[in-house]
């Protein structure tokens, strides 16, 4: 099928890295990084196939995660079921398919919640790192996601007596995702707050 209006959308609206600033001012909720991403994508071509098929890339990374993902929470088998799940999964199916930010979500939020177990348990900063990039990248990518950051942090506070040692680093990593997404939160309560009061600026 041809391109829907969202999948249009995610073309026209698709940005270079110097026009950054323009969106964050602009959007209510600015999809940032997906913007620069299809941008740099659509260099490859701009016929449905190839433009739909980083969507198809990131569904098919986001098998291999959620094997590694719950291998190591539980075990192969768990990993297996999980990864069989998913690959017949008719919604992750359909936005596979679609030249939309949903996989790309989904795949970051894998690594989020990858990066967080291996950090908490093994303690390697290059795991905090994976976990502060994913976060603020997934942030800027969709609003929806800092919900998954907030869980995040419920999940550490309710763990906390098993993973105490690691309280500093912690509080360090997410301290750093809050510093990254001050532009982010900024523009979404500026302009949140023009919607409140109905200011024709908005409108």
């Amino acid at each position: 099928n041809s391109f829907w209006y969202d999948e249009s959308e995610s073309v026209l609206t698709a940005i270079p890295p110097n026009q950054i600033c323009s969106v964050l001012y602009k959007e209510n909720y600015p999809s940032v990084f997906y913007k620069i991403f299809v941008y740099y994508w659509s260099h490859l071509g701009f016929g449905e196939y190839v433009l739909r098929l980083a969507s198809v890339i990131f569904g098919v990374f986001c098998i291999a995660m959620i094997y590694a993902l719950t291998a190591r929470l539980f075990n192969k088998s768990i990993g297996l079921i999980s990864t069989f799940l998913l690959s017949f999964s008719p919604f992750h199916i359909y936005y596979s398919q679609e030249l939309r930010m949903y996989t790309l979500i989904s795949f970051l939020s894998l690594l989020c919640i990858y990066f967080l177990i291996r950090a908490l348990r093994e303690g390697r900063v290059i795991f905090y790192s994976g976990y502060v990039i994913c976060n603020s990248l997934n942030i800027y990518t969709h609003p929806a996601t800092f919900i998954l950051f907030l869980c995040e942090i419920l999940f550490f506070v309710l763990s906390l007596k098993k993973y105490r040692n690691e309280t500093k680093r912690w509080l360090w990593a997410n301290l750093s995702i809050v510093v990254f997404l001050i532009p982010w939160l900024a523009t979404v309560l500026r302009l949140s707050s023009l919607l409140i009061m109905k200011d024709p600026r908005y409108f």
